[in-house]
């Protein structure tokens, strides 16, 4: 991978040249400015050319790159000779020509699953203090844009929509080699090591077709009728993990001798054996197979706390926390387990999802191939909303009135769907075809939290996503409306929000508003405007029609429901 990513920077600086030539850049003196100091548009050019190159050196955190062994003479001649080329022969053609900002943000999809988002908060944060954030600058104003075939005709909501796996599935373009992802399930490594375990696998299928829908723009699943994303609450429901507590983001870096030393102080192993370990991972991370062997010995040395660490990492690894390494957790979580009793303060709900919301955003777009994250949960929440998708079995174990954890629930059917027959299916789904509220049966013993309709940013470890629960009001029990435009990540004050979440809470159910929300009468139902305007800003469809005849999205009708809302529940039941 690591020979990959040099092939990858030598194949743009190559890129740049020809492109520059092409345009005719003239020479630039060796002062960085341009010889003809008249010329104010060509001096303006190359100083925006210089600002775009210093912001792409920050979110692409060069240091990564130096890190890898063999390469690091290559690479920093190759960083500095990028540089100097991109500033000669100007950034500002491939910004506008070849969407070069959005290819480094998300096409560039690193092994250990970098946290680009967070690479652009600390970016942002180095220009504040350096005094080049501009306050109150006006923004550009571009040509609109006519918007997609098949996708949105506003295109002011999905920014990104262009290099989105959607918009060449309606050309007609599938992923290659293959149309399915290669998922980061490790199911089978917990069977005989977590108690009543049954998703020893997941449909790549069905997961697949799911990861077609979804958006980072909104954190949501695009579906034909509505925006629907995976909540607190269902991660609440499905893996009884708290949803409240702090949002760990430390302002240090775990380095290979911080592993080693964690390794030796918090598992108990010796000092020969945790170097022997990163020597051969070269970074700070812990191999599964690892850990397993820590746990057992361990545990025989009757080490029972080094051991209950290791069972921890190991489990963190195959299911909140599981990255795109398929063999590997990052070692700089192993300081959360240093005090067992007090573990428990960490909002580890909110780590899932902002490991499965940064996973599924770069899945989702045309060049990824891969998909990390929990996807043991995501298929879970797939069953739970859409049992009229894919195959699942029900565990024995587990029945209706369980006070286990929902996702004890299902266990693993190998389904016969692909993902063209599985996408097929989503494009025709009606409203009588989802579950909007699967975990009412649940509340004895996980009881809705009023958090779960906190609207911000979701941080864990420098990476952070939108959570916008008034996207998908009816996940709640509320009738839809046209929600806000998200925030912009780069401008939250994350720690602030989560602190006084209240307030948002009040802004999503609209408590000062005249009139405030609703609660839903009909589990789907939604404003009279909301159909119309979502139809203009979303893709509902995936498959483009057959023939000359242009397929009309239909808008459904709904029939009056109950006036009572004690009956919306007994009008759900009938309705499925």
């Amino acid at each position: 991978m690591e020979f990959q990513r040099l092939k990858l920077l030598q194949w743009w600086i190559e890129l740049v040249v020809m492109f520059g030539k092409k345009e005719g850049s003239e020479e630039v003196a060796e002062s960085g400015r341009l010889r003809d100091e008249d010329d104010y548009g060509e001096r303006l050019k190359l100083e925006k050319g210089e600002e775009l190159m210093r912001e792409l050196r920050r979110a692409a955190e060069w240091h990564e790159l130096i890190r890898i062994g063999r390469g690091l003479r290559l690479v920093n001649r190759l960083k500095l000779g990028c540089f100097d080329i991109v500033v000669r022969y100007g950034l500002n053609v491939l910004v506008h020509r070849l969407n070069w900002f959005y290819l480094v943000r998300y096409a560039v999809v690193r092994r250990r699953g970098g946290a680009i988002d967070g690479m652009r908060q600390r970016g942002r944060r180095r220009r504040e203090a350096d005094g080049e954030g501009q306050q109150g600058a006006a923004p550009e104003v571009g040509p609109q844009h006519p918007g997609f075939p098949g996708g949105p005709t506003d295109t002011s909501l999905l920014i990104r929509y262009l290099n989105h796996v959607a918009c060449h599935l309606w050309l007609g373009e599938e992923r290659r080699p293959k149309p399915t992802l290669k998922v980061a399930a490790h199911g089978s490594k917990l069977i005989g090591w977590v108690p009543y375990t049954r998703l020893a696998r997941v449909d790549t299928h069905l997961l697949s077709s799911f990861v077609e829908r979804w958006h980072p723009e909104t954190s949501s699943f695009h579906m034909p009728l509505c925006e629907m994303t995976i909540t607190l609450d269902d991660v609440s429901c499905l893996l009884h993990v708290p949803i409240r507590g702090e949002l760990v983001d430390p302002d240090f870096v775990v380095t290979d001798y911080d592993s080693i030393h964690n390794a030796v102080e918090l598992f108990g192993v010796s000092l020969s054996e945790a170097s022997e370990e990163a020597s051969s991972v070269r970074g700070p991370y812990y191999k599964l197979d690892w850990l397993k062997q820590v746990f057992e010995q361990q545990r025989a040395a009757n080490n029972f706390t080094g051991a209950m660490r290791a069972y921890m990492m190991l489990l963190l690894g195959c299911t909140i926390l599981a990255d795109k390494t398929f063999t590997l957790v990052e070692a700089k979580y192993l300081p959360l387990l240093r005090d067992l009793n007090t573990c428990g303060r960490y909002c580890w709900g909110a780590a899932a999802l902002v490991t499965l919301y940064r996973y599924l955003g770069d899945a989702s777009f045309y060049s990824c191939k891969q998909l990390g994250g929990y996807a043991s949960l995501l298929q879970c929440w797939i069953h739970e909303y859409f049992p009229t998708v894919g195959k699942r079995g029900t565990s024995r174990l587990c029945g209706i009135d369980s006070p286990m954890a929902r996702a004890m629930k299902s266990e693993y059917r190998q389904g016969t769907q692909k993902v063209a027959d599985i996408r097929a299916v989503l494009d025709q789904l009606t409203s009588h075809d989802i579950v909007w509220r699967p975990f009412e049966d649940h509340r004895e013993h996980r009881p809705f939290d009023d958090i779960c309709l906190f609207r911000g940013g979701l941080k864990w470890y420098g990476t952070v996503v939108l959570y916008l629960p008034d996207r998908f009001m009816r996940q709640f029990g509320y009738r839809q409306y046209i929600p806000i435009a998200p925030s912009n990540v780069d401008t939250l004050d994350v720690d602030v929000k989560w602190a006084t979440y209240m307030q948002s809470v009040l802004q999503v159910i609209r408590f000062h508003d005249d009139p405030p929300a609703a609660f839903a009468t009909i589990p789907y139902e939604t404003d009279d405007d909301y159909l119309a305007w979502y139809y203009t800003v979303s893709h509902p469809l995936l498959r483009a029609p057959r023939g000359d005849q242009p397929m009309e999205v239909p808008v459904p009708v709904y029939d009056e429901g109950p006036s009572d809302l004690r009956l919306s529940y007994i009008s759900h039941e009938l309705h499925h």
